[in-house]
């Protein structure tokens, strides 16, 4: 009967580390923002309460709209928490989808080191905007493609147990509490 109660109290022992222990996942935030005036700015506000302290994160972006691989002035300006992250056109973007001379998808990654992913998120909010610059009509070739900013923020993020799974852990252990109790 000793041996039972030891495997109880071990069993309790580990399932109490497993409940209680933070394990960091992949969090993902997207959002999209379609143009409507030319030359348009784009804001983007993202809560990011369960981050993890000291990991590193990433923000895509897909830009898409009267941008012209001809143009240089028709470009994307990225600013993040207050901080310019330069201007983007189709002969700077990370890679581009090419429709017609003057409509395209341009895509646009920012890998934050951990220092850098701290800074940005000590307020638990990221927050961020794309100007399309004044050359960038609302109409263009591709009537189809609406013209749009798809963001993506990738980041760690902390598992939160259920609450059920909390509720099932207590009353287990009070089930092997009640169990000892009675014995004695």
């Amino acid at each position: 009967m000793k041996f039972n109660k030891i495997n109880a109290v071990i069993l309790s022992f580990f399932l109490s580390i497993i409940a209680a222990s933070n394990t960091a996942y992949a969090g993902l935030i997207t959002e999209t923002q379609n143009q409507s005036v030319a030359g348009q700015d784009f804001t983007f506000s993202f809560n990011v309460s369960d981050w993890v302290l000291g990991s590193s994160s990433g923000l895509t972006l897909e830009v898409r709209g009267d941008f012209s691989q001809y143009n240089s002035t028709e470009g994307f300006r990225v600013t993040v928490e207050g901080v310019d992250f330069g201007t983007w056109t189709y002969q700077t973007s990370d890679s581009t989808i090419l429709y017609t001379q003057d409509t395209a998808t341009l895509f646009k990654t920012f890998d934050f080191s951990s220092i850098i992913t701290d800074d940005l998120l000590n307020d638990d909010v990221l927050e961020f905007s794309v100007k399309f610059s004044y050359f960038v009509d609302v109409g263009y070739n591709q009537s189809s493609l609406v013209p749009h900013v798809k963001s993506t923020f990738v980041y760690n993020s902390v598992d939160v147990p259920e609450p059920s799974t909390l509720a099932i852990f207590a009353l287990g252990m009070i089930a092997l509490a009640s169990r000892r109790f009675k014995k004695q």
